[in-house]
This record gives structure tokens, sequence and C-alpha cells, in this order.
């Protein structure tokens, strides 16, 4: 690989099948960059497919052994008993680079024996390997982040019922500043956007928010949507 400016054309998904094409990785990221990027989303979606190979690619192409097997393990533990073909070609694609052991240990789960995330033998970098004291910090930001968010959700549509239609933009642009990660309330405010036909102060935030890489989606698809209005 010449350059980190290459890795996101290098590692894109060669397993397709049903995914979402436009989920991108962003370019110009080092491959550690890159790493922590994609485990990071994955945290955030388990579900999402196309992270899930773009990280299994990107060790891949690095030739990294214990990050590919951790990643394959995580799409296992994900995916349960379902997608088995899916599984049994990520697997024959990847088996070249994995060692023999590893390779037997996900053979033996393609089948309905699902791969229990609770499994000793899973290797540490698995990112859906329970350790007790991160569900435990976990479960305590959850329950913060998801009060945090309930107010916030409950002050805009006190707002919005009361046809308060600026104050609600107001107050949701002003916590989207300070929390830009916000998805729930990305999509809340896009909403609104949508619903008051609002395409100027739409594009104010769009041009805002709309380089954040885990809600510039998001926002790109909003824009369509206005475009597809005119």
């Amino acid at each position: 690989m010449n350059s980190s400016s290459n890795i996101a054309a290098d590692i894109e998904p060669v397993f397709y099948f049903g995914l979402n094409k436009n989920s991108q990785v962003p370019d110009g990221l080092a491959p550690v960059q890159l790493s922590n990027h994609l485990e990071y989303s994955l945290k955030r979606n388990p579900k999402d497919l196309s992270r899930h190979l773009q990280r299994i690619q990107l060790a891949l192409t690095l030739e990294r052994n214990s990050e590919l097997f951790a990643a394959l393990c995580d799409l296992f533990i994900i995916l349960g008993s379902m997608g088995q073909p899916l599984r049994q070609r990520i697997l024959q694609a990847s088996k070249n680079k994995l060692a023999q052991e590893q390779t037997q240990f996900l053979h033996s789960h393609l089948q309905d024996n699902r791969l229990d995330n609770n499994l000793s033998s899973l290797p540490e970098q698995c990112l859906f390997k329970p350790a007790a004291i991160e569900l435990i910090e976990f479960y305590q930001d959850s329950i913060s982040e998801s009060r945090e968010t309930e107010d916030v959700f409950h002050i805009a549509d006190s707002y919005i019922e009361n046809s308060q239609f600026d104050d609600a933009l107001h107050y949701m642009i002003q916590h989207l500043e300070q929390d830009c990660d916000n998805e729930a309330l990305t999509v809340k405010l896009i909403e609104l956007y949508k619903a008051l036909k609002n395409v100027k102060g739409f594009q104010n935030s769009y041009e805002q928010f709309s380089n954040n890489l885990l809600t510039s989606q998001l926002w790109d698809k909003a824009r369509q949507y206005f475009l597809e209005q005119q």
C-alpha cells in the first residue's frame, strides 16, 4: 500500500450481498484512525454489515491476522445462525490469511451452531466479547445519555406542539452544536425542516453539520430529498 489516502478505496467490500453500497468510509485516514472509525461505528450500530465487511477487508489489506480473526468472530456473533452463505463466502475469501486453528474454529460455527460471544476462546480484540467492567460503564453511560436525549426531545416537542417552530429549530441546532454525533436528534431536526419545507434553514444546517462522519449520510440523503422537491 503506497499511502494512507488510498486505504478507503482499497477496502471497498468485495462481498456485497444486499448491503448499503453508499456506506463509504472517509478518505485520508491512517490505518489506525480508519480501524478506530470502523470499530466506533460498529459499537454504535452492531448490525451494520457494511461496516463489518469494511473492517474485515481492512484487516485483509493490511495482513493483520489477529485483527482479521477478531473481525470475523464479531461478524459471526452478530449474524448468529443467519447469513450462512455470506459467512461461508467471507471465510473462504479469508482462510489463506488465517491460522489453521482459526479457520477450523470459524468453520465449526458455520451451521446452526452459532458463535457465542461468551466463549473464552474468542480473541481479545472482539468488540462484542463482554467484559464486566465495560458493561457496567456502558450501562451507566447509556442511562445518562438516554435521560438527556429524552429531555431534549421533550423540550423540542413542547415547542413544536405550541407551533413555536423557530424556537424548536434553534433549540435543536444548539444541542447538535454540542453533540453533533447525535443521530436521533439529527433525524428529528431534518424531519422538522421537511415538514416546514424550510429549504433555506436546512441548507444552513447542512453546511454546518454535514461534515460529521457519523451523520453525514443522513444530511446527504436529506439534501437529495430537497433537491428532488424543487
